[in-house]
């Protein structure tokens, strides 16, 4: 996908109505998201064929970015109901497979190998 293409998809998104302050939440706007992990991929090769985790996921902005430019498995965590249900619909806009995850990353525990994976914050 071409980077002007994956700024256009972005750019159609939905964004939060009401962003809450105590979660610092603000969206990630397509112009940062787009190259940000264009450069990730054509620059160091860690998104396609990668296990990619959105941490604070938001409206999934970043996660979906992933998702167009081929990585193997997208994991957007959020603490927040409302992000995850935004991000969700989101993704399913545009047909996207992304697991969400409703949780505080401070309370993660992950096992196995993460070396060939991508982590978004």
């Amino acid at each position: 996908m071409k980077l002007k293409q994956l700024e256009s998809v972005l750019g159609d998104l939905e964004q939060f109505s009401n962003p809450k302050v105590e979660l610092e939440q603000y969206p990630t706007g397509p112009h940062i998201a787009s190259r940000m992990l264009y450069t990730a991929e054509n620059s160091f090769g860690d998104v396609s064929n990668k296990v990619v985790a959105d941490f604070g996921c938001g409206c999934g902005t970043l996660g979906a970015a992933a998702t167009l430019l081929g990585a193997d498995q997208v994991i957007a965590i959020d603490i927040d109901s409302d992000s995850l249900e935004l991000a969700s619909e989101n993704a399913a806009d545009l047909e996207l497979d992304i697991d969400f995850v409703q949780c505080d990353i401070r309370n993660l525990e992950w096992r196995g190998c993460f070396s060939s994976s991508l982590f978004l914050a």
